[in-house]
């Protein structure tokens, strides 16, 4: 990659490497790929020493020579050894994996160092030599192991370097691995109305509704979020223990009678979601009505395609109807019920 300071004004025309011990040069092709940026590709390389050399032209200068040349300093020389890995992808929390590689050399054989090492400081187990005939290659293994505790999301980057058995070469290979933990909860969270208070007659901007409800995912990964995604209630959220040891997410929502439908939203962190649905109709003024869902009851909706989960009310008014509706990964539902 070579980089033009200076504008578009400045552009190169030619990238060459030179070789060190006859000036003999090899000719890139050249091949902007942004502004200023050009990707040069080569046939082949010199063997032995080079430096690259790049012939440009300035096309806005008033002289009549508007070309330039700029030869690196640094002197650069190819590798004899090679080292080749094979993808791995992804690895999990908890779990060795083993990476292979090649060395080979195009010079002198022997017994070749090999080092390794990571970002992330994890375990490695590795031979440190490997022996190669002259031209020739070999096989070897990196083992990798992973702490249970590491998070899911985690990068890290391997590199293997392999140095000749007189130490004037060397080469290495860089392995970059994500850290996933495997998907097990596929189960949506689950909604359940504990209280309900409302009274909802005459002018409804001057009355208020009232719900309870707890928000569980069971022995999933938890509740990473709830809210509303229709209503103009305000929502309040805490997180407790139960006494089976199960964390319970409380949902506390009052909201004007003039706004009476509700529709939260409750996300775990494998992205499973639970859609639970609310309604307050207008009534003669009673006490607050416990309302419980079950999933033996199967009622016809409206506005929405029909949902096996079934909804007991109790025959006190106002009428009340809570719903609760599991989308997983893989299926979503909704459903929506207007008692007469």
């Amino acid at each position: 990659m070579v980089s033009m300071v200076g504008g578009d004004s400045v552009r190169p025309t030619e990238v060459s490497l030179v070789e060190a011990s006859t000036s003999n040069s090899l000719k890139g092709t050249l091949e902007e790929v942004a502004s200023g940026q050009y990707l040069v590709t080569f046939n082949s390389i010199p063997v032995g020493e080079f430096t690259v050399r790049v012939v440009g032209q300035i096309s806005s200068t008033r002289s009549s020579d508007n070309t330039f040349q700029r030869q690196s300093t640094t002197q650069f020389q190819t590798s004899s050894v090679t080292i080749t890995t094979e993808p791995v992808g992804t690895i999990e929390p908890g779990k060795q994996v083993t990476l292979p590689f090649t060395v080979a050399t195009n010079g002198s054989g022997g017994s070749f160092s090999i080092s390794v090492n990571n970002d992330r400081n994890f375990v490695t187990r590795f031979n440190t030599a490997i022996t190669l005939e002259s031209g020739g290659s070999a096989n070897d293994t990196v083992t990798l192991t992973v702490p249970e505790n590491t998070a899911s999301g985690t990068d890290v980057t391997v590199t293997i370097q392999a140095e000749a058995p007189d130490g004037s070469d060397s080469n290495f290979s860089v392995l970059r691995l994500a850290v996933i933990s495997p998907v097990t909860d596929f189960t949506p969270p689950v909604c359940e109305a504990v209280s309900i208070n409302a009274n909802c007659s005459g002018n409804c901007s001057l009355s208020t509704w009232y719900l309870t409800a707890n928000v569980t995912d069971g022995n999933g990964s938890g509740i990473q979020s709830v809210r509303v995604l229709q209503g103009n209630g305000n929502l309040n959220t805490t997180t407790v223990l139960s006494d089976t040891g199960v964390n319970v997410t409380m949902v506390i929502y009052n909201s004007s009678c003039c706004s009476s439908d509700l529709e939260l939203v409750a996300v775990d962190p494998m992205g499973n979601v639970a859609t639970c649905f609310k309604s307050v109709r207008a009534t003669e003024p009673s006490t607050s009505t416990a309302v419980t869902t079950t999933n033996t009851t199967t009622i016809t909706t409206t506005s929405r395609p029909t949902s096996t989960n079934g909804v007991e009310c109790s025959s006190l008014l106002p009428v009340f109807l809570w719903l609760h509706v599991g989308v997983s990964l893989t299926n979503s539902c909704s459903s929506r019920k207007n008692l007469n």
